[in-house]
């Protein structure tokens, strides 16, 4: 019904998708989000792109807590990584899993520019 009145359909579903990846892309979405890496996800982002990524845009993949907690050579470290996976014939998109809740930390707000830096430097299709 979404895509009938000409809206994008994306399915928000955090955690592991292994089991469920391809019953998602049966329902013909036109995105999943937030595709979580390993320990909350199941699967690598190359491995889904593999299975489904000629089929769905994917999008998500760096973790909100690594946003909050980690360094900035950490974000771009995995910011890195995740174009590296999901780049190849398009279709991703790179985002956090979650948003904040609350106001930014300096750490938070530190980390989320270097995401923007580093998707940039690295978001280019090979």
């Amino acid at each position: 019904m979404v895509q009938d009145h000409g809206n994008f359909a994306c399915i928000h579903c955090h955690g592991k998708l292994d089991a469920v990846l391809e019953k998602i892309v049966s329902m013909k979405p036109d995105a999943l989000e937030p595709l979580e890496p390993p320990p909350s996800g199941d699967l690598l982002l190359n491995q889904i792109k593999k299975r489904v990524g000629d089929k769905i845009c994917l999008m998500g993949y760096i973790q909100y807590r690594d946003l909050a907690n980690g360094s900035k050579d950490d974000i771009e470290r995995k910011c890195r990584e995740a174009i590296e996976m999901g780049a190849e014939g398009g279709g991703y998109v790179i985002l956090p899993t979650a948003g904040p809740i609350t106001a930014l930390s300096e750490r938070e707000l530190e980390n989320h520019k270097q995401l923007l830096i580093s998707a940039k430097k690295y978001g280019k299709y090979p």
